[in-house]
């Protein structure tokens, strides 16, 4: 894969989840801004098995890493790990910006 098609996959899967996000962030009423949302969101994300076992790998996989047969994709170069560090940035955005475009609290 592209490095700018796996940047776009990244970015436009993390809208996804962002959209999702906003979501349920709009039925927790101390959360008032998209920024609280996404800090929220994040501080536990980034600690979650859900995380680690599914965002990273395929993350890793659009980077073009190989499986060892574990489904983590962790036999990495150096380029690939440079682009692994980009999309999840990019994933990060998209999530953020998801966040922001369904934001609509009542």
């Amino acid at each position: 894969m592209e490095r700018e098609e796996a940047l776009k996959k990244a970015y436009e899967w993390g809208k996804e989840v962002g959209k999702s996000v906003a979501e349920t962030a709009k039925t927790i009423p101390e959360i008032t801004s998209p920024e609280e949302a996404y800090a929220n969101y994040e501080e536990g994300e980034v600690q979650s098995a859900d995380y680690a076992n599914a965002v990273l790998p395929e993350l890793r996989r659009l980077a073009g890493c190989k499986d060892t047969g574990a489904g983590t994709y962790t036999v990495c170069s150096d380029e690939q790990i440079d682009l692994y560090h980009e999309l999840i940035d990019k994933y990060w955005e998209g999530v953020y910006d998801g966040i922001v475009e369904n934001w609509e609290k009542k």
